[in-house]
């Protein structure tokens, strides 16, 4: 199958899959280091697993891309995936901050009420300081209403990029295609947003979590642009007869390549950065 552009899209997915097995593999280390270092890994375990969902869905994207490339005719079952896999991995990668920013609310909280300094009293059993421990860790955030705003919301996003992209055809994409994805890369905005709102408030608290804060606050402006070519490309629609230049795969290369791949990379460098400074 030939594209425009199709041996810089055919480069484009190559560097995506170095640079994000790169990252599973640092990722991988790190947890393996703090784990040796008996670092407790537990209360941020969410954030584990969304930044691990982050990249294994940019490396499926990347493989499921080179794949659509390689056939001799066009796949539209090939396409709606790794369509998909691009789109809702802002979501994760999103998510995945949040759940930073949830534990250090939560620990900017217990240092606030002089909880942190305390010791258990050695005569309650190992398990009952554990659930004590995790209680406490997460109970401020569950009451924390924006939190829970940022989860519905990008929750919602992921939920109606996939229903949108999967009603795309090959000749003639419904209106509902397009409206869904608006709406989606409109709610991924608007969570980053959010969440700079909350990082502000974290930094308007205390000075314990002023780099952390800062070095997030950075990766989700960053991402700002990412929501930017989002909505870029959504509200131009999908048409394989006629591609606008945002389009994966069928549009101009150096849009995604500068705009997409290399703005996730950015926030993922950042994100592991703050991962490693915790």
């Amino acid at each position: 199958m030939q594209l425009h552009n199709y041996t810089e899209w055919e480069a484009v997915s190559y560097v995506q899959l170095f640079i994000f097995a790169i990252f599973f593999v640092e990722f991988a280390f790190s947890i393996i280091y703090k784990l040796r270092k008996k670092a407790q890994l537990k209360p941020i375990l969410p954030f584990c697993i969304l930044f691990s969902l982050f990249v294994l869905l940019k490396l499926t994207g990347g493989i499921l891309g080179l794949v659509f490339m390689h056939q001799l005719t066009f796949n539209l079952n090939l396409f709606i995936p790794t369509y998909i896999f691009d789109t809702i991995s802002l979501g994760f990668i999103t998510r995945s901050i949040s759940s930073l920013i949830e534990h250090m609310l939560n620990h900017q909280d217990a240092a606030d009420s002089g909880q942190l300094p305390q010791r258990p009293m050695i005569q309650f059993k190992v398990d009952d300081i554990e659930t004590q421990k995790d209680a406490d860790d997460n109970s401020f955030a569950k009451n924390f209403w924006p939190f829970k705003l940022v989860t519905v919301v990008l929750l919602v996003a992921v939920a109606l990029s996939i229903a949108g992209t999967s009603q795309a055809t090959e000749t003639d994409p419904p209106s509902s295609v397009g409206t869904l994805l608006k709406t989606s890369s409109v709610l991924f905005l608007i969570g980053v947003l959010l969440m700079i709102g909350i990082l502000v408030y974290i930094l308007c608290m205390g000075e314990q979590f002023n780099t952390v804060a800062k070095l997030l606050i950075l990766c989700l402006v960053i991402l700002i642009v990412r929501c930017v070519y989002s909505m870029l490309a959504a509200f131009h629609g999908i048409s394989f007869q006629t591609p606008n230049k945002y389009m994966i795969l069928f549009g101009d290369y150096k849009y995604y390549t500068f705009l997409g791949l290399m703005i996730e990379a950015l926030a993922g460098i950042g994100v592991l950065a703050t991962f490693w400074y915790w």
